[in-house]
C-alpha cells in the first residue's frame, strides 16, 4: 500500500481567529479536502513550534504563515533548519528567504520591473537620514512601513510637515528591520489595488481591492472590499513579467499593484503567504493549487 504524502501547512496559532475576524475563506479546510482527494494529508503547524519534527513531512507549505513577520529571525532560522536537513518547502526555501524582506523590490526594479517608487533603508539607519530624503519623495503625503511586514502591519501615513512624527515612526521600525518610504499613492484609495494570482506561472484569477472610505489599506480586516475583476491583457503581461523576474519560478504567487498614469506599478510580489481569495476564483482553482503542490513533492 502506498503511504499518503504528508504536507505541513504553516499557519499561526491563532489561525482560526484570524479567519473569523476577516470573514475570509478557511484556506486550510478547503485545501485539506483537495489534498485528501489527491492522496495527500495536509496538517496545520506553526513554524515556531519546537515540538514539531519537520523531517517527518514530505514537504512544508508556508501558504498561511501569516505570523512570520512577527518573528523574522526565528522564521529565517527555521528556513535554515529546513535547508540543512533537506526538508522540501514549496515554494522553495531560497525563494522564501529572498521574498520575506521587501528589499527584494530593489532586485525586481533592477531587473526592469516597474516597481512603485520607494526608498529602502536598512535596519539601524539613522532616522535623520530618512528626514534628509523626504525632499526627494516628490509629494507631501508619504507612507512608512517595515521592510518585513504583512497585512499593513505598522504601516503609517504622514506629511512632510511632521518631521518629529516621521522620526519617531522610523526609529521604532529601524530597531528591528529595514524601512520602506514611499509617496502616498492616491490611486489606491481612489480606484483600488489589483491582486493577480498565479499557479505555475499562469494567471488563475484577479481581484480589485478597494479601501474603505477614509482609509488606504487594502485588506478586508481594515474594512476594504474585494471584487472579482478580469484584468486587461496589458496588466496581465506586466504581472507575468514580475513573476518571471523572481530568482526562480514559484509554484504559487500573487502580484499586487495599481495603475498610475496608464502604467501598472508593482507594490508587492507575494510568494510566501498570499491569501488567495479562492472565493473569487474560478471553479477548480483550489484543486489546481493542490495538484501543483503535490506534483512538486520529491519522492
Amino acid at each position: 500500500m502506498i503511504s499518503q504524502k504528508q504536507v505541513a501547512l504553516i499557519a499561526p496559532p491563532n489561525y482560526e481567529e484570524l479567519i473569523r475576524g476577516a470573514a475570509a475563506v478557511d484556506e486550510a479546510r478547503v485545501l485539506k479536502r483537495a489534498f485528501g482527494q489527491l492522496g495527500a494529508e495536509l496538517s496545520i503547524h506553526c513554524f515556531n513550534d519546537p515540538a514539531v519534527k519537520w523531517s517527518s513531512f514530505d514537504a512544508v507549505l508556508p501558504k498561511t504563515a501569516w505570523n512570520y513577520f512577527n518573528e523574522p529571525l526565528r522564521f529565517t532560522e527555521w528556513l535554515d533548519h529546513l535547508a540543512e536537513n533537506k526538508i522540501q518547502s514549496i515554494n522553495p526555501v531560497e525563494l522564501i528567504r529572498w521574498n520575506h524582506d521587501k528589499a527584494y523590490l530593489a532586485d525586481l526594479r533592477d531587473a526592469g520591473v516597474r516597481v512603485a517608487p520607494f526608498h529602502l533603508f536598512v535596519a539601524g539607519t539613522d532616522p535623520g537620514e530618512i528626514l534628509e530624503t523626504l525632499s526627494g519623495v516628490g509629494c507631501k503625503n508619504i507612507v512608512i512601513k517595515p521592510s518585513i511586514s504583512g497585512a499593513a502591519q505598522k504601516t503609517s501615513t504622514a506629511t512632510l510637515d511632521q518631521p518629529r512624527e516621521i522620526e519617531a515612526l522610523s526609529s521604532e521600525i529601524l530597531k528591528d528591520c529595514g524601512l520602506i518610504l514611499q509617496p502616498f499613492f492616491d490611486e489606491i484609495p481612489d480606484v483600488g489595488e489589483w491582486s493577480i494570482f498565479f499557479i505555475d506561472g499562469e494567471i488563475t484569477h484577479s481581484v480589485l481591492k478597494v479601501p474603505k472610505s477614509g482609509d488606504f489599506r487594502c485588506q478586508e480586516v481594515w474594512g476594504a472590499r474585494t471584487e472579482r475583476h478580469e484584468i486587461p491583457r496589458w496588466i496581465a503581461e506586466v504581472a507575468k513579467g514580475a513573476i518571471e523576474a523572481a530568482p526562480m519560478m514559484p509554484t504559487y504567487g500573487r502580484v499586487d499593484g495599481f495603475v498610475r498614469n496608464g502604467e501598472f506599478n508593482l507594490m508587492e510580489l507575494e510568494l510566501i503567504e498570499p491569501y488567495f481569495y479562492f472565493e473569487h476564483a474560478p471553479q477548480g482553482t483550489v484543486s489546481r493549487f493542490a495538484k501543483a503542490i503535490v506534483s512538486k513533492i520529491q519522492t
